[in-house]
């Protein structure tokens, strides 16, 4: 029912939109956040209550996170950002983009590259690369282990990436912090968010309203709001559930104007978000030249999207 649909927050319900049709609903959302160590922190002299707020700031803390070492002597990495071939990795090679203020695509599903943010990121990856502060080629699993094991001080996932950390290593509660994503050039931090959803098939008109009954208690506060607060750590995408208590390692960002950000949804995304991450292991293993590497994805995603 319209009531229902109406209690979504707007940008977790639209980011289920496609050709302008709302095609599916959040269970919650899960939107990207810095994670970082408390204790490794400390170590570096950097203050575990002040997290950096631009990738500016990122760069500065990487540059004394970076010469730490584990218990063990091993090298601490400073930042991890994912950009091995996986659709998550470049689901979040997109989400820096947007964070920078640039653009993948454009309202109408358009390619739109030709901008300072997409060049800024892309740069930023280099930087890191060129600093070693991002181990190369991970998957979001292998920065949660990292993570997890205290031998990467901060790494970008979405707020659910939390609870593999914990299943790692129970003790991470103690030095896990999280802060909203960074923001750079023209960027305000926006980022896109990941959610669950339920795949429903169409049964025939007859099991359509058990089925709208089946969806809305999933979501009640009972089952869903329980989930939330005992479980699983993402915010909850209707607003009647706003007030509902959030997972203890979410507390710092209750409250917080989290800045989200809409991707046109098509086809064809999946394969570009593959090409964003070779796009990134272009500049950072083969050691391309960034303008060029970034006219190989053009070319690339232009063939796609035909």
């Amino acid at each position: 029912p319209q009531s229902f649909l109406a209690d979504f927050h707007s940008t977790a319900l639209n980011s289920f939109e496609y050709k302008g049709k709302i095609v599916g609903v959040p269970c919650y959302y899960s939107p990207t956040v810095l994670f970082y160590n408390k204790n490794l922190f400390k170590k570096a002299g950097l203050d575990p209550n002040k997290p950096p707020k631009t990738y500016d700031e990122i760069l500065r803390y990487a540059e004394k996170l970076s010469k730490l070492t584990t218990d063990k002597g091993e090298k601490v990495y400073a930042f991890g950002l994912p950009y091995a071939s996986g659709v998550a990795a470049g689901n979040s090679i997109n989400t820096v983009i947007m964070s920078f203020g640039g653009t993948l695509l454009d309202e109408k599903g358009k390619l739109s590259i030709d901008n300072q943010g997409f060049k800024d990121a892309i740069t930023f990856y280099k930087t890191l690369d060129d600093n070693k502060y991002n181990p190369q080629n991970c998957l979001p699993k292998n920065l949660r282990q990292m993570f997890a094991t205290e031998s990467l001080a901060m790494y970008y996932d979405q707020a659910g990436g939390y609870a593999p950390i914990s299943n790692i290593n129970p003790a991470a509660k103690d030095f896990t912090a999280i802060a909203a994503a960074a923001s750079g050039g023209t960027g305000d931090g926006s980022t896109l968010i990941q959610s669950h959803c339920l795949l429903l098939a169409n049964n025939g008109k007859k099991s359509a309203g058990g089925t709208a009954a089946l969806v809305q208690f999933i979501m009640s506060k009972e089952v869903m709001g329980d989930y939330l607060v005992n479980l699983f750590p993402a915010f909850p995408a209707l607003k009647s559930m706003d007030t509902i208590p959030l997972f203890p390692i979410l507390d710092p960002l209750k409250g917080s104007n989290l800045k989200l950000a809409k991707q046109t949804n098509i086809g064809t995304t999946n394969k570009l978000h593959l090409e964003l991450a070779k796009l990134i292991q272009a500049i950072t293993i083969s050691k391309t030249e960034v303008n060029t590497a970034i006219k190989d994805f053009e070319k690339q995603a232009t063939i796609i999207l035909r």
